[in-house]
């Protein structure tokens, strides 16, 4: 991730309290997951439906969070790619596992782990979001409060963080939304954008 950089607020827009800081971490691990398998190392991560359902997670390191650091914001920024077919895809995010702690680069893909760990949240941060439809660009979800608590336990706990992009078990009419992975060479592969107060 980057070095934690101060930010100058916009006309308009509520000064954050003293002390706040925010860091921009990129994904350090990312895959698309399938009922029973994953792939890894690809230009693309998908979610939604293409020939069977797609889901997709990215694991980020919080090493450039500073340890007893209070969270005050979470967001989730990905670059969107294309779309296939209709185009309607509907996604939930969530924390991967509930709580973003489970490691997927060591979770089982062919028993099934990776795939139910990405979707087996009942109230996930977005929750039938359509963001992720045209136009292509840069997408960013602001999350919850709730997501602060998790990244700020994961810190305590495991130094990582992983977030899941599910199809929501929207219909089967090759509704894909495709994003940019880490492997895609550029500036915008999937980002943790976290402010926080020492």
């Amino acid at each position: 991730g980057s070095a934690p950089s101060s930010t100058t607020p916009s006309a308009g827009t509520t000064t954050p309290p003293p002390g706040t800081q925010t860091i921009t971490i990129s994904a350090n691990f990312d895959e698309r997951v399938f009922p029973t398998s994953c792939a890894d190392g690809e230009p693309v991560i998908h979610a939604g439906y293409n020939a069977g359902y797609i889901r997709s997670l990215t694991r980020f390191s919080l090493s450039s969070l500073p340890s007893g650091a209070m969270v005050t914001g979470v967001s989730y920024k990905l670059r969107l790619l294309n779309t296939y077919a209709l185009g309607n895809a509907e996604v939930d995010i969530q924390a991967y596992n509930q709580d973003g702690q489970a490691d997927p680069s060591v979770d089982s893909c062919t028993a099934g782990t990776v795939w139910t760990r990405s979707a087996n949240d009942a109230s996930p941060y977005e929750d039938n979001s359509i963001a992720l439809r045209l136009p292509i660009g840069i997408k960013t979800f602001t999350l919850p409060s709730s997501a602060n608590t998790d990244v700020q336990n994961a810190k305590a706990t495991v130094d990582r963080f992983t977030l899941a992009v599910s199809e929501n078990g929207m219909p089967t009419s090759n509704d894909l939304s495709e994003m940019e992975s880490l492997e895609n060479t550029g500036t915008d592969e999937p980002k943790l954008i976290v402010t926080y107060i020492i």
